[in-house]
């Protein structure tokens, strides 16, 4: 049973790299227990559960990716407004359901209000949405829709 040559230079190599030891394997780590008072079992520790205090710093980092739209058609659709945002970069993906995360605001009906918001995979996507689709027209047959492009404001009511 002879190694192949390159095999036998790895492991001379290793040997070399790690001054000729060979690593000794450990035990895996036990789980920490806290003394008990009055000669009762030992306890384990229990781990810290966070509250929903992270929150704030998670969205409002996330906040900064977000445009508000008005000026939509009343008939636009949700592929449309990313199909005409994503020239300004790449639309995040909603996890659940695989598609750009839009949303078109509606009334008490269901119906369309002609205003949106959208989230950009980077930070820089909305500046240059801000410049270059600020302003910009959305046709429909012949009439033109100029739509007003601003960041997003996440505001608790």
């Amino acid at each position: 049973n002879e190694l192949p040559p390159e095999a036998v230079r790895g492991y001379r190599r290793m040997q070399e790299r790690d001054g000729g030891a060979t690593k000794k394997k450990t035990a895996p780590a036990q789980p920490s227990v806290a003394a008990a008072p009055d000669g009762a079992p030992p306890r384990k520790k229990k781990k810290k559960v966070k509250t929903g205090g992270g929150r704030g710093k998670f969205a409002a980092k996330k906040a900064r990716r977000w445009v508000y739209v008005s000026g939509l058609p009343d008939d636009a659709t949700e592929e449309e407004v990313a199909a005409h945002f994503s020239r300004a970069g790449i639309l995040e993906i909603d996890a659940a359901s695989q598609r750009p995360r839009v949303k078109l605001y509606r009334d008490g009906e269901g119906a369309p209000k002609g205003d949106a918001r959208l989230c950009y995979a980077r930070e820089e996507s909305v500046q240059i949405a801000l410049t270059v689709l600020d302003g910009s027209a959305l046709w429909r047959g012949t009439r033109e829709h100029v739509l007003a492009v601003v960041p997003a404001k996440f505001e608790q009511q």
